[in-house]
């Protein structure tokens, strides 16, 4: 049945298509798109662990925006809120180790500290 909990508190079940796709573009560097496909899903979830879960990948995927845009404060602040969210979610979710990604977060943080604003070409 969907919506049930599986072992490791994750959903039952297959993923959502659109996790499916957000992972797809995410991949391929395509940030933007992965941000929109999985924003419309997180909105719509109101089990408050899967909404969480889904808000962390949105805000990872609007960091790396961010950082395609130059703007090294917001992928710092977005990263931030997105290991935060990514804490609260059990250690296996939908298929992803969070823990993993989590300190992957922690060290693309750590990086974008170092540097709080890229320079940006001029047209």
């Amino acid at each position: 049945m969907r919506g049930e909990i599986g072992a490791g508190g994750s959903p039952a079940g297959p993923p959502p298509a659109a996790f499916v796709e957000f992972i797809r573009y995410f991949t391929a560097g395509n940030h933007w798109r992965a941000h929109e496909v999985l924003a419309e899903l997180w909105r719509g979830t109101r089990e408050e662990q899967r909404r969480r879960f889904y808000q962390g990948l949105v805000q990872l995927a609007a960091a790396f925006i961010h950082a395609e845009r130059g703007n090294m404060t917001g992928v710092q602040r977005l990263l931030g809120k997105a290991a935060e969210n990514l804490n609260d979610v059990p250690s296996r979710y939908l298929g992803m180790d969070v823990p993993a990604l989590v300190r992957a977060i922690a060290d693309a943080a750590r990086e974008a500290s170092c540097c709080p604003a890229m320079p940006t070409m001029r047209r």
